[in-house]
């Protein structure tokens, strides 16, 4: 029986330095792993002579030069530089912090400015004891910096070239018109009877493939290869991206392992992950059966952008009769972006009240004198005050799946509470009553709540 100084579990970065050095000075080190392959998420596979980092980018980064010469005595390292961009609205700030981005975001010229700038603002939070990650944020550097540059919408690619939904569904057709299963956003897809196929087979426990060319809203293109054999799947991978001139550059690549594979009778291919990526979703998801062309519309129209979990609009019965009881500072920029198309871009972080008072009154059947009872209007400046909503994780979203048309001129819509990190491509019915504005805006008059497959009013 062989004897070793040191059993080593784990032959990732610390586990492969550990037993570098113990065996240079003369220890017997046992490195055991359950992955194949040393390196950890840092292993890079060989894929047709290309080096594919499996578990997603690595950087190293430090600043011991000791450190440094000793990572490049086993291989030349390259000086990587990372200069992030960020893109709020329609600004963009220097990424890490630094007096470009403060000067830029305050119009201020010395670090004594933004210091008291942020230390005004992290007062102005109230936040004494934070609870969470977001509200730790909030008190240490204060509202501006937090949804200006540690929430932002993206980070800007300068060789990327956005591509808007009617270029996308336009590249959707020509795929399909290929013979190609495709889909743009996760909906819509063209030939999704291959998925069926393919899922059929998958549960009679035989062998086949799929693959969806997936056109996704940064312009990039993600074609997904669904293999299955004896009941076990595997989704294999590949992102192309674009450089200026149209060049194609791999924006990643893998495999990973089907631990979860449903495909509901509404048309949802609802998967997990075996070895889930760190901070992603739970379950990710293909709407594979079309809805109608009439439901997609109102969809766009009415219900993409609404938040279930940030206010009560969607979580709650109401009607004209208390409609002021749902409404909240919080949903503004939703409701704004519904009804106008566009996001939201203030200069500070007071709303003229003609602007919020339009929207509001357009959007739901409440006047202004009401809307000014709300506490976030100033009378002095007449201005409501933006108020930041916070994102939740395990977000659910909704679709419109049938309607119907009242007497009266109004709609009911039947609107499915999509939930897929709850595999639930139903978990329960909002039947929401609009009426058409003469714009080709909806104004929403009541929304009731019919229980599926979960009782929503658990969630918190």
């Amino acid at each position: 029986m062989k004897k070793y100084d040191y059993l080593i579990v784990g032959a990732g970065v610390f586990g492969a330095v550990f037993a570098h050095e113990m065996t240079k000075a003369g220890k017997k080190c046992l490195v055991i792993d359950k992955r194949e392959h040393i390196a950890g998420n840092i292993y890079c596979e060989n894929t047709e002579g290309i080096n594919v980092h499996k578990y997603g980018a690595h950087i190293f980064h430090t600043s011991n030069k000791e450190v440094w010469d000793y990572v490049n005595q086993f291989a030349e390292f390259n000086n990587y530089i990372n200069s992030p961009v960020a893109r709020y609205k329609d600004e963009l700030y220097n990424l890490p912090f630094n007096m470009n981005t403060f000067s830029k975001m305050w119009n201020i010229r010395t670090p004594q400015e933004a210091k008291e700038i942020i230390e005004k603002q992290r007062k102005e939070t109230g936040i004494t004891d934070p609870q969470n990650l977001e509200e730790q944020a909030l008190s240490l550097g204060g509202k501006d910096i937090y949804e200006k540059l540690a929430w932002v919408e993206d980070v800007v690619n300068p060789q990327l070239d956005l591509l808007s939904e009617t270029d996308r569904a336009a590249i959707v057709e020509r795929l399909g018109e290929l013979g190609k299963t495709a889909v743009s956003d996760g909906v819509n897809m063209v030939h999704y009877e291959a998925v069926e196929d393919f899922y059929k087979t998958f549960t009679d426990g035989g062998a086949s493939r799929v693959t969806i060319f997936n056109v996704q809203n940064g312009g990039s293109l993600a074609v997904m290869t669904f293999i299955c054999d004896s009941g076990q799947a595997e989704l294999y991978y590949v992102s192309v991206g674009w450089e200026k001139g149209g060049v194609p550059f791999i924006e990643g690549a893998g495999e990973n392992p089907v631990q979860e594979l449903k495909l509901t009778e509404k048309g949802y291919l609802i998967y997990a992950y075996k070895n889930r990526i760190a901070h992603s979703h739970l379950r990710e998801y293909l709407r594979v059966k079309p809805l109608s062309p009439e439901c997609r519309e109102l969809t766009r129209k009415c219900i993409s952008g609404l938040n279930y979990r940030s206010y009560k609009m969607l979580m709650t019965d109401w009607t004209e009769e208390n409609v002021m009881e749902i409404l909240t500072p919080e949903m503004f920029e939703d409701i704004y972006y519904v009804h106008t198309g566009e996001h939201l871009s203030l200069k500070n972080w007071d709303i003229p009240a003609d602007v919020y008072e339009a929207v509001f009154t357009a959007a739901f059947p409440v006047t202004e004198e009401q809307l000014r009872q709300m506490e976030n209007y100033d009378p002095v400046s007449h201005t409501y005050r933006y108020a930041h909503r916070r994102k939740k994780p395990l977000a659910p979203f909704g679709e419109v799946v049938d309607y119907t048309e009242n007497g009266d001129g109004t709609r009911t819509l039947y609107v499915d509470c999509v939930w897929p990190d709850y595999n639930m491509d139903c978990a329960f019915q909002n039947q929401i009553v609009v009426e058409a504005n003469d714009d080709g805006t909806f104004r929403y008059l009541s929304n009731t709540i019919e229980s599926r497959d979960m009782d929503w009013t658990t969630i918190e």
